[in-house]
């Protein structure tokens, strides 16, 4: 089976509640933590995947339901 998700952009706090990069790039949270305030995450980006990056919880990443049967 195959997962897609799509290129939901990310949110950030420029004091506007901007949405970047929407149809380009997407990132999603894991559930995994990295520390008290940091997240492991999935980066998608034109011809880049980046399976084991972290970044502050704080960031409005997607967030993806997924099972594995």
């Amino acid at each position: 089976g195959a997962v897609c998700l799509p290129a939901a952009g990310w949110r950030y706090n420029d004091g506007y509640a901007s949405v970047s990069y929407v149809g380009y790039n997407g990132l999603y949270w894991s559930g995994s933590p990295f520390g008290t305030d940091r997240a492991i995450y999935l980066y998608l980006g034109s011809g880049d995947v980046y399976l084991d990056s972290n970044d502050l919880r704080s960031r409005a990443f997607s967030v993806r339901l997924v099972a594995d049967y």
